[in-house]
């Protein structure tokens, strides 16, 4: 389905403005995970609620060897949205924002999940 050019709110990424062309099948969203640490570690949960999982219709593009199925996680914030989806043909790949990318509230966010936590990734969906 064709998507529009609209961001969404929050929006703490910054898309590039060149170099980068819209393929029209789905948009993107851009999300701050935070992995529970592995069983051998001291876990920071006592008790694992939930876990996190993309829906069928969501192609994980970055980050698929650690969050192709469902698992537990301490943090999964929407940091961006578009309704592009962004490819680069010299690349040959998507748009996947790295930590210059963010925003400075982004940044800022990014700062506090690392101090809070250990270790964050960005992780971006392609709505297909």
């Amino acid at each position: 389905m064709r998507r529009n050019k609209n961001v969404g709110n929050p929006m703490l990424v910054k898309l590039p403005a060149e170099g980068y062309i819209d393929t029209g099948e789905g948009g993107m969203a851009f999300f701050l995970v935070v992995r529970c640490k592995p069983p051998t570690e001291t876990q920071r949960q006592v008790c694992i609620a939930g876990d996190i999982w993309w829906r069928q219709q969501d192609c994980l593009l970055n980050h698929r060897e650690a969050l192709d199925k469902p698992q537990p996680v301490d943090a999964a914030l929407l940091i961006g949205s578009t309704g592009l989806s962004l490819w680069s043909d010299s690349k040959e790949d998507y748009f996947l924002p790295t930590l210059k990318d963010l925003t400075s509230e982004g940044k800022r966010l990014d700062h506090f999940l690392k101090r809070l936590y250990g270790g964050v990734a960005i992780v971006t969906l392609l709505d297909t």
